[in-house]
Order: C-alpha cells, then sequence, then structure tokens
C-alpha cells in the first residue's frame, strides 16, 4: 500500500497543481489577515462600547455583550452559511471572497473583543485610578 502511495506522489505534484496549490494558499492567507486585522479593529470598538458606564450607554453595553456572547457560541462553518445565505438575499453575485472576509471578521471580531476585554479587566483597579489622578483620558488610560 505504501509503495502504490509512493507511486502516486509524482502524478499529485504536478507544477499546475503545485501553483494552483500556492494560489490557494495565499489567498486564504489573504483572507485570514484581512478578516483578522478589520476583526481586531472592531473589537476596540466592542470592547469601548462594553466598558462604558452609565444608564443611557446599556443599550449599546447589551448589544456589545450579545454580539460577544452570540458569535463566540456559534461554529465557524454556520458563521459562514449565515454570511452567505444573508449576503445572497440582497446581492446575488457577491464574491466568495468577499463572503469569507466578512464570515471572518465577524467571527474574530467576538473571540479578539473577549480577549482584550479580559486583558483590560485584569488590569488592577488601583492601576486604572492612578492613570484617571495623572489627568489622563480615557484613550490614554487604555
Amino acid at each position: 500500500m505504501l509503495a502504490h502511495l509512493a507511486g502516486e506522489i509524482p502524478r499529485f505534484f504536478t507544477p499546475q497543481k503545485l501553483v494552483l496549490l500556492l494560489e490557494a494558499m495565499g489567498t486564504t492567507l489573504l483572507m485570514t489577515a484581512i478578516g483578522c486585522v478589520l476583526g481586531f479593529l472592531l473589537a476596540f470598538g466592542i470592547v469601548f462600547l462594553r466598558q462604558t458606564t452609565g444608564r443611557l450607554a446599556l443599550p449599546l453595553r447589551l448589544a456589545a455583550v450579545f454580539y460577544v456572547e452570540i458569535f463566540r457560541r456559534i461554529p465557524f462553518l454556520v458563521v459562514i452559511y449565515l454570511v452567505l445565505f444573508f449576503i445572497q438575499a440582497f446581492v446575488s453575485d457577491a464574491s466568495l471572497f468577499a463572503i469569507a472576509v466578512i464570515a471572518i471578521c465577524i467571527y474574530s471580531t467576538a473571540y479578539t473583543a473577549d480577549i482584550i476585554r479580559g486583558g483590560f479587566e485584569s488590569v488592577a483597579r488601583q492601576q486604572v485610578e492612578a492613570a484617571a489622578a495623572m489627568n489622563f483620558g480615557r484613550w490614554q488610560t487604555w
């Protein structure tokens, strides 16, 4: 059996198939890079909304918590299908690249927002108060 597999390797790794494999790998890495960078930037907005205080910000806090808790619990393949069917309902000729980037962005935003929030909440209260005592703004404190 191993001899048969070893005989198939040269037929499988032809130059055309290797080029196709490298192109697919590049596309996957590009989708991941775009989706994760956008997700990281959007995660800061989610964390900012989640950390706001006051009654007027309660709907924003609840929306941020709802987003993170829902999309962290849905498997990634289901998120891809949800994005695919939602976008196809409005734009019939959307590219699969855009659909995949949006799905990666949604998923990475939820996970990264929870990671960033955990990091901010791990800072001791005294350190945050010391930054506030030095008249740092909210963004400088972060």
